[in-house]
C-alpha cells in the first residue's frame, strides 16, 4: 500500500517539479519558484497525513462552500471584467481550480440532489466569471457523473455545464497570457525542445496513473478517480487552446494544493470499504 502511495504521489508531482524546472530555466522570479515549491511540499506532506473528512463536511462544500467561493470572485481583483479570484492578502486564490478537482471526487458519495444543485450552481457562476477552463474541467467532470449514474439528476446537470461551457466560448479572450503562468508548453518549446516534452510527457503521467490506480481498483471504485482526471484534461487541455492557467506546471498554488490534496483524500479513501458509486 506504501508502495502504491509512492508511486501515485510520485507521478503527480512530476509535473510540479518539470514546471519548476521550466521556471527557473526561463528565469522567473524567485518568489514564483517559492511559492510552487511550498505547494509541492505541501501535498507530498498531505498525502500521508490528510485529514479525514466526514459526509457532512464535504457535502457542506458542495452545496455551500464551492459556490459562495465562486461568488466571492465578482467582488475580488478582477482583469478586463474578468473574476476568477479570491485575494488572500498578496496572494491570489483561483478558487475553481482549489475546489473543483475536490468536487470531482466527492460526486459519487453523497446524495444526487445535493450534489446537482452545487454542480448547477458553480456552473452557472463560472459562466458568468467568465471561466472557459473551469467550464471545461467542469463539463468532463460531470459528463464522468452522467457516465456512472446515469439518471435524470446527472443528464440535467451536465446538460447545464455543457451550456456553461458554450457561454464561455461566445466571448473572445480579452486577458493576455501572463508569463510562466499561461503558455508553459509553447514558452518552453523556444528555451529546448526537450522541456515541452518533459512537461507534456509528466501531465500524461500524473493523468495516466491515477486512471490506471481506480481502474486496478475495480469500475466501482474508478469513478472518483477517472472524474480527477478528467477534471485535470480539461484544464490540460484548456491551457494548449488560449490564455489560461497551465495547471500544476505554470505559477500557481492553486492547482497544485486543489489537485493534490483531492488525490489524497481520494487515496485515502478508496482504501476503505465503500467507496463505491451510489
Amino acid at each position: 500500500m506504501a508502495r502504491d502511495r509512492i508511486f501515485l504521489l510520485s507521478a503527480f508531482l512530476s509535473p510540479v517539479i518539470a514546471g519548476i524546472i521550466f521556471m527557473v530555466s526561463a528565469g522567473a522570479p524567485a518568489s514564483f519558484v517559492l511559492a510552487n515549491a511550498a505547494a509541492f511540499f505541501g501535498v507530498a506532506i498531505a498525502f500521508w497525513r490528510v485529514p479525514q473528512i466526514s459526509p457532512q463536511s464535504s457535502s457542506l462544500v458542495v452545496t455551500a462552500l464551492l459556490p459562495v467561493l465562486l461568488a466571492c470572485t465578482f467582488a475580488g481583483p478582477a482583469i478586463d471584467d474578468v473574476h476568477r479570484w479570491v485575494a488572500l492578502g498578496p496572494l491570489k486564490l483561483h478558487v475553481a481550480m482549489l475546489l473543483l478537482p475536490f468536487l470531482a471526487v466527492q460526486m459519487f458519495r453523497h446524495d444526487k440532489r445535493i450534489i446537482s444543485v452545487g454542480l448547477t450552481l458553480a456552473a452557472l457562476i463560472i459562466a458568468f466569471q467568465p471561466d472557459r477552463a473551469s467550464a471545461a474541467a467542469l463539463f468532463l467532470a460531470s459528463l464522468c457523473w452522467l457516465c456512472f449514474m446515469r439518471d435524470g439528476w446527472s443528464l440535467a446537470t451536465t446538460f447545464v455545464s455543457a451550456a456553461a461551457l458554450l457561454r464561455t466560448m461566445l466571448d473572445a479572450d480579452t486577458l493576455p497570457p501572463v508569463p510562466f503562468v499561461e503558455n508553459v508548453i509553447s514558452d518552453a518549446a523556444v528555451i529546448h525542445p526537450s522541456i515541452a516534452v518533459l512537461l507534456i510527457a509528466t501531465m500524461l503521467l500524473a493523468i495516466g496513473v491515477p486512471l490506471y490506480a481506480g481502474l486496478r481498483s475495480g469500475l466501482a471504485k474508478a469513478a472518483p478517480f477517472i472524474a480527477w482526471a478528467a477534471c485535470l484534461t480539461g484544464y490540460f487541455l484548456a491551457s494548449l487552446a488560449g490564455p489560461y492557467p497551465t495547471p500544476l506546471m505554470g505559477y500557481g498554488v492553486s492547482p497544485i494544493l486543489g489537485f493534490g490534496l483531492a488525490l489524497a483524500m481520494m487515496r485515502q479513501e478508496s482504501d476503505k470499504p465503500g467507496w463505491e458509486t451510489h
